[in-house]
C-alpha cells in the first residue's frame, strides 16, 4: 500500500531530526533565540518560516502591508525554506518562532515517538485551498481511476488531501498513480507535459490552468462538502517558548488576528485583492478570482474568522493522518493544541 510508504517516509524524516540532534528544542533544551522585548526595549522579532510565497499565508501578508504587526510592536522576519518539512525542521532546531503546518507538526511527533515537543496555538487556513485540475479528456471523477494523480512530496498536504479527497470519492491511492511532482507550478507545469493526468492545484495557478484548457472538476472543500475542514496553515510553536514568551505571542496572534477580521471583511475586497496580488506576484484579475474562489468574505472562507484553534480543522487533520497510517490511532487533538495564547490575544 502507498500509505504505508507514506508513513515509512514521515517516521524516518522525524527520525532523522532526532538521531540528528534537531530535537534540540524540545522541553526544557529549547534553543530557539528568544524575541525581543517590546515596548521601550524595541519590537518584538518573530522569525516566521514557511516553505514558500504561496495564498496560504495571505493573512500574513495584510498583517505585513496593513500595518497591524507594527501596531502590535511586531517586527516579522519571513525565512523561506522550499518545502514544509524544511519548515518544520528550522523551528524544531531553533532557528525559528513560527512554523505554519500542523499535519508536519504532528508527522514529526509521531515519527519521534512524542519526544518532540511543538503545539498548535492558532489555525488560520481551515479549509484547504485546492482545485481538482485535469487533462482534457477527464470530465468526472470517476475517470481518476488509473489516471496519474500528481502530488508535492510524500507527506505534505497535498499528499494528504488528496488521499482524503481519493477516499470521499470511493478509492483508495492504489486506485489511482499518485506521482511526486513538486509544487503547483511543478505539477501544473507536469499537465501541460502530458506526465500528469489530474492534480490538486492552489490558485491562481488552477485558474490559470481552467484558462489554458485544463479544466476543474471542483474546488476540494466544495467537494468534500462544507462541514469539511483541515487545519491547513496555522502558528505553529515551541511550547516552553510560548511561556517564556507570553507578551511576544500574544501580540504576534493580535496581529494575526487583525489580518484576518480585515481579509474576512467583504469591504476590505480589492485592498485584500491588492495585497495578494503583490505578494504572490500574479496579476489582478488572477488574485480576484482566487479571492472568488476561496469565498472570502462568506461563512465558508477558506480563512478563519479570528485568530485560534479550530477543533474541528484540528480533528479534520488528525483524523485522515490517523486513516494513512501517519499519526498513531491513540494521539488526541487536545494534546496537539493550546488555545490560550490565542484566546489571551484575543483579549
Amino acid at each position: 500500500m502507498r500509505t504505508t510508504i507514506l508513513k515509512s517516509v514521515a517516521v524516518a524524516f522525524a527520525a532523522a531530526l532526532v538521531v540528528g540532534g534537531l530535537a534540540g528544542c524540545s522541553g526544557s533544551n529549547s534553543n530557539q533565540p528568544p524575541a525581543a522585548g517590546g515596548g521601550s526595549d524595541g519590537p518584538f522579532h518573530i522569525i516566521f518560516t514557511a516553505g514558500s510565497t504561496l495564498v496560504t499565508d495571505w493573512d500574513v501578508y495584510v498583517a505585513e502591508d496593513e500595518g497591524f504587526f507594527k501596531k502590535h510592536n511586531v517586527e516579522v522576519e519571513n525565512v523561506t525554506t522550499e518545502t514544509a518539512e524544511g519548515a518544520n525542521k528550522l523551528i524544531i532546531t531553533g532557528g525559528a518562532q513560527v512554523a505554519r503546518g500542523l499535519a508536519p507538526m504532528i508527522q514529526s511527533i509521531a515519527g519521534s515517538g512524542g519526544s518532540l515537543d511543538l503545539i498548535d496555538v492558532a489555525d488560520t487556513l481551515v479549509r484547504p485551498p485546492f482545485f481538482v485540475n485535469t487533462k482534457k479528456s477527464i470530465t468526472s471523477t470517476d475517470q481518476l481511476k488509473g489516471m496519474k494523480v500528481g502530488t508535492s512530496s510524500p507527506t505534505d498536504n497535498t499528499t494528504i488531501v488528496t488521499i482524503a479527497l481519493l477516499d470521499h470519492l470511493g478509492m483508495t491511492p492504489d486506485d489511482v498513480e499518485l506521482t511526486t511532482a513538486g509544487g503547483t507550478s511543478a505539477r501544473f507545469a507536469g499537465l501541460k507535459s502530458g506526465a500528469l493526468d489530474a492534480s490538486l492545484l492552489f490558485p491562481p495557478v488552477a485558474q490559470t490552468a481552467i484558462s489554458e484548457g485544463f479544466p476543474s472538476l471542483g474546488y476540494v472543500p466544495d467537494i468534500m462538502g462544507e462541514d469539511f475542514k483541515y487545519a491547513f496553515s496555522g502558528v505553529i510553536m515551541n511550547p516552553k517558548w510560548v511561556k517564556d514568551n507570553p507578551e511576544a505571542t500574544a501580540a504576534y496572534l493580535a496581529a494575526r488576528d487583525d489580518a484576518l477580521k480585515f481579509l474576512n471583511d467583504p469591504a476590505n475586497k480589492d485592498r485584500a485583492i491588492e495585497i495578494l496580488a503583490d505578494a504572490t506576484d500574479v496579476d489582478v484579475t488572477a488574485a480576484t478570482d482566487t479571492y472568488n474562489a476561496l469565498h472570502i468574505g462568506t461563512p465558508q472562507s477558506a480563512f478563519a474568522q479570528e485568530i485560534g484553534v479550530d477543533m474541528d480543522a484540528v480533528n479534520g487533520t488528525l483524523s485522515i493522518l490517523q486513516k494513512i497510517d501517519q499519526a498513531p490511532a491513540d494521539m488526541k487533538a487536545e494534546d496537539l493544541v493550546d488555545p490560550s495564547a490565542a484566546q489571551a490575544a484575543r483579549g
